[in-house]
């Protein structure tokens, strides 16, 4: 492959953490590996995601984060924008946001939201905290094996039902 279509920066790999001398995707310019290795390592799953990306750079207003949606029926991922109030919280009054998941996870099933701030694969902390929002009631419900997730990451946990992903 021609190494002049990737564009060097200074930031931290994100399969890897080594810093230095780092190559962009011709794509989407988002994602920086320091060797063909590391972006081979994340190829399969980046590009499902690469095209749409720069459609998600500015948000369509303060409150909308964006998420990565693992549809349950279909084997693939899309970004989204997703709405989220801000609330406080009534004994410290501390704000936070809550996610308005009504159009992605419905609303006749309880939604939990699972937190990450470390990849045990890769074994080291994320640069941010990665909230997984699902169904609580999976295990007990009849929900199926969440396609996508299994084929987008074989080697993590098995998801079941409708999941996204936001930090």
């Amino acid at each position: 492959m021609d190494t002049n279509l990737f564009q060097s920066t200074d930031k931290e790999c994100i399969i890897c953490n080594k810093s230095g001398r780092l190559r962009s995707c011709p794509g989407c310019q988002a994602k920086l590996y320091c060797s063909q290795k590391c972006r081979a390592v994340d190829g399969p799953v980046h590009i499902l995601l690469c095209g749409s990306r720069p459609n998600f750079e500015t948000r369509p207003h303060q409150n909308a984060r964006r998420a990565i949606v693992f549809e349950q029926d279909f084997p693939s991922v899309k970004f989204a924008w997703i709405d989220v109030e801000i609330r406080q919280d009534e004994d410290d009054f501390i704000f936070w946001e809550n996610a308005l998941l009504d159009d992605y996870l419905g609303t006749t099933k309880f939604k939990k939201t699972a937190m990450y701030d470390c990849n045990t694969v890769r074994q080291r902390r994320t640069k941010e905290v990665i909230g997984i929002k699902h169904w609580d009631t999976f295990l007990i419900d009849g929900s199926p094996v969440n396609q996508t997730v299994a084929a987008v990451a074989p080697a993590t946990a098995v998801l079941f039902g409708q999941d996204l992903s936001s930090r």
